[in-house]
């Protein structure tokens, strides 16, 4: 009964501990949306020279939307999608690759 009274810890999720610019996007997530910029403007000037200028507006204006939903926090957890994405990649690349042929015992013999 003790323990429940002195362990009283309550950290509230919602609340961040960075500095803010925007509500939910910090600097570490303005450094990623503007990479995702930078690769939204490549993409738009691939479309200018192949289509038209109307097009290459609404692609740039559709790629900074989805930017802005990959970067911002989520208030439940203070991640944002593009951070999990990126971690799931550096994980999968760290993982050891074990390439072998599985073979049964009796399987030496077949080829005798």
């Amino acid at each position: 009964m003790e323990e429940n009274i002195n362990n009283k810890l309550y950290m509230p999720s919602n609340i961040s501990n960075d500095i803010e610019i925007v509500k939910g996007v910090g600097m570490e997530e303005l450094k990623y949306f503007g990479y995702l910029f930078i690769i939204s403007l490549i993409i738009s000037f691939v479309v200018l020279i192949f289509t038209n200028m109307q097009l290459s507006l609404l692609a740039i204006g559709f790629l900074m939307i989805i930017s802005y939903g990959l970067v911002v926090k989520n208030p439940n957890d203070n991640t944002s999608t593009i951070k999990n994405i990126i971690n799931i990649y550096v994980y999968y690349s760290k993982q050891n690759k074990y390439i072998y042929k599985y073979k049964e015992w009796w399987e030496d013999y077949l080829n005798d």
